[in-house]
């Protein structure tokens, strides 16, 4: 016997007229969102990713308005497929950002090269480019990393680092350079951190 699945209506502002830009007055957009999901018996009022600017609005008992809810039927809201980003660009948080000094483990990247633009409103940088020399399907492991032109030995980079904007450059081999990367990271050396 299959369970009884009643849906809820869901309705996606932006099928209102709503404009994630940072700018624009979204007020009518969100409140006939609303008002039409209660209309409707209550359900679901969907706020995709972006900046949405708006007045007061006036909620409704029957209604979830949620930037939680994101893609309906979808329960990681995107996480997995950050994750595998960063995992593809060589960079990896463990902790999940909540370090007092955030920092990211650094991995073979899958690229040969890639650009992290920086929005200048938040971080000092314009950009971080990751380039991985010798990147082959042979050459698994980093032998060296310097960092705006300076050697590094540690398989890590704090975040304040990385949106300073620079170059990242990773040299890569067939077999492990155990010489490289022995600095222990903050979170196997808490008190350095």
């Amino acid at each position: 016997m299959q369970p009884l699945v009643i849906a809820q209506p869901v309705f996606n502002i932006k099928n209102f007229g709503a404009v994630a830009d940072g700018s624009t007055i979204n007020t009518k957009a969100f409140q006939t969102a609303i008002d039409s999901c209660n209309k409707s018996g209550g359900g679901s009022v969907v706020v995709g990713g972006g900046v949405y600017v708006t007045g007061s609005l006036q909620m409704k008992s029957n209604v979830n308005l949620s930037p939680y809810q994101g893609w309906v039927g979808e329960e990681d809201e995107g996480q997995l497929s950050a994750t595998y980003v960063l995992l593809a660009m060589g960079l990896f948080e463990v902790d999940g950002g909540c370090a007092i000094k955030p920092f990211y483990n650094v991995s073979t990247p899958v690229f040969d090269a890639i650009t992290i633009k920086l929005d200048t409103k938040y971080y000092p940088g314009k950009s971080f480019t990751i380039i991985c020399k010798n990147n082959k399907p042979n050459n698994k492991y980093i032998q060296s990393a310097s960092l705006n032109g300076v050697a590094v030995n540690r398989a890590w980079l704090y975040h304040e680092e990385i949106v300073k904007g620079g170059k990242l450059e990773l040299t890569l081999g067939p077999l492990p350079n155990k010489a490289w990367g022995t600095i222990l990271s903050p979170v196997n050396n808490p008190l350095k951190n």
